[in-house]
């Protein structure tokens, strides 16, 4: 298996980090809110469900996939450093994943956290 781990230290409380990661990896909001958006569409034919591994609330969420012969682990570990910042250290463990998708996968996953923080300091 590859592997693939980076720390990130958000200006957010650990307990919002630890909700909206595991909201977004169920995924579940997608087929209650946009049901209609999804139907019939190339997304609905690769949408990857997550399925939770281990849940240790507010400290460490990890999710496990597998769509077309692909097999991933993501572990998100969940640290408060001070009042009102975490550390957020992404594993992502992969398996007959291009390893061009899997960077590609891990840049994303970043890059929503640290979109996640600006927006939830410009409240």
């Amino acid at each position: 298996m590859g592997e693939i781990t980076r720390t990130v230290v958000l200006h957010v409380p650990s307990n919002i980090v630890y909700k909206a990661i595991k909201e977004h990896f169920i995924r579940k909001w997608i087929r209650t809110y946009c049901p209609d958006l999804i139907r019939g569409t190339f997304v609905q034919d690769i949408a990857v469900d997550y399925s939770l591994l281990k849940d240790i609330e507010n400290s460490e969420l990890v999710f496990t996939a597998s769509k077309l012969g692909s097999r991933t682990e993501e572990k998100f570990t969940i640290s408060p450093i001070e009042e009102g910042k975490c550390e957020v250290t992404f594993n992502l463990r992969y398996r007959l994943l291009f390893d061009s998708d899997a960077r590609a996968f891990f840049i994303q996953v970043i890059s929503c956290l640290l979109m996640f923080e600006r927006g939830y300091k410009s409240k």
